[in-house]
């Protein structure tokens, strides 16, 4: 196909007479209308030599935009499926060093306390139903120390004393820090009965005993009451029954 452009359209209608200043003559109409005949075929060859370049132009870039938006996609892709990959990778980095790190939970929760003496080979320190106080938790951490939870019968629920009794084997690297878990608080030597107590008080609500009886060790541990009651607790229940049964 020819194209002629809009100078060319232009020459050639001002030629063809499409274009005049008034009403002429027949006659100059008539010679236009030779003239535009004479002028009409070089105007076209002229745009046919003109219109092949731009054509063949035009088709490249035709030809090369759908190759170029291919190109780009592709590339796009790729930056995306690598962006992806760097984004999930400290994802995965990251699980793994969660899951390495994870390691069983040493408080194994227990239904009876028999199932406990069984585990233990031995009896845990427990308070009696005379203290007042009611069995909410049976624990072993990391299968030797006994761990029992206790809470007061009476008053609102919020305001209620809680106790946490620990028993265990006396080792030589035994002590009050090591078996109540209470690290830096200041500890009191007291005589209970028969027995050298060791007491920390942590607040003005709570406190915390160690002490050792014929090869075992405890320590009980409360909040939510004051000292005269915690140590009423601790000398009438704990200390009674750790010496005479515990010899």
């Amino acid at each position: 196909m020819n194209f002629m452009s809009g100078k060319q359209k232009w020459l050639a209608l001002a030629a063809a007479g499409c274009l005049l200043a008034g009403s002429g003559q027949a006659g100059a109409a008539s010679a236009d209308m030779e003239a535009a005949q004479m002028a009409a075929p070089a105007a076209q060859e002229a745009a046919a030599k003109t219109a092949p370049a731009t054509t063949e132009a035009e088709a490249a870039a035709q030809t090369e935009a759908p190759a170029d938006a291919e190109l780009q996609a592709a590339e796009t892709a790729s930056s995306g499926t690598a962006a992806a990959a760097e984004e999930s990778a400290p994802d995965a980095e990251e699980s793994g060093a969660v899951a390495s790190s994870e390691i069983p939970n040493p408080m194994v929760p227990y239904d009876s306390y028999a199932a406990m003496v069984e585990e233990l080979s031995f009896h845990p320190l427990y308070f009696p139903l005379s203290s007042g106080l009611e069995l909410t938790g049976r624990y072993i951490i990391g299968g030797t120390t006994a761990e029992l939870h206790y809470t007061s019968r009476y008053g609102q629920e919020e305001k209620r004393a809680r106790f946490v009794v620990r028993t265990a084997l006396l080792s030589d690297d035994m002590n009050a820090e090591v078996l109540s878990g209470v690290y830096g608080a200041s500890w009191q030597t007291q005589q209970l009965g028969a027995t050298q107590v060791q007491i920390a008080e942590l607040a003005s609500d709570s406190f915390v005993a160690y002490w050792t009886r014929g090869g075992y060790a405890f320590s009980v541990g409360a909040d939510q009451l004051n000292r005269w009651d915690f140590v009423r607790q601790l000398r009438d229940n704990l200390i009674d029954l750790s010496e005479h049964y515990y010899d």
